[in-house]
């Protein structure tokens, strides 16, 4: 999962009592969760969040304990697992959708979507009735008193 809805205020509610520091690691770790979608393990939680002090190594057992819960396999966040849980259920009924619409719209029997056996555009057909005629100019239209004449033949070599 590359992103996900963040809910302020639930977030602010439930972390209000933390530092900077415990912030910043919190954030670290519910990241790493939601882009990996696998728990996190202690070693793995300590690489994300460096901890330089034992009291930074201690506020990071914490905040585990805290805000994740431990299972066989690692900590997870009981929120991250429900938002990506609901993230996968969305995408597979857009999954299904699309398909649907993309069967609907490309089956065999669908008469729209066969090709007509005349493709070449009705213009292409005309530039051969032109072949090697241009119309007079507007000076030789004044001097020459065919031009009514040239007007109509390329109107009927058009038309």
């Amino acid at each position: 999962m590359h992103w996900y809805k963040r809910h302020l205020g639930d977030y602010a509610r439930k972390t209000g009592h933390l530092t900077v520091w415990e912030h910043g690691a919190l954030n670290l770790m519910l990241d790493r969760f939601y882009v990996t979608e696998e728990p996190l393990t202690d070693s793995v939680a300590y690489r994300i969040c460096r901890p330089r002090t034992v009291e930074e190594e201690t506020t990071l057992s914490r905040l585990l304990e805290e805000f994740f819960t431990k299972t066989p396999s690692g900590y997870i966040n009981n929120r991250a697992v429900r938002e990506i849980e609901a993230m996968h259920e969305k995408s597979e009924k857009a999954r299904k959708s699309a398909d649907s619409r993309w069967m609907r719209t490309h089956s065999e029997c669908n008469a729209d979507a066969m090709l007509s056996e005349n493709q070449d555009p009705r213009t292409k057909n005309k530039k051969s009735a032109l072949a090697g005629y241009l119309p007079s100019t507007k000076a030789e239209r004044q001097h020459d008193g065919a031009a009514r004449k040239n007007l109509q033949e390329w109107i009927n070599a058009v038309g």
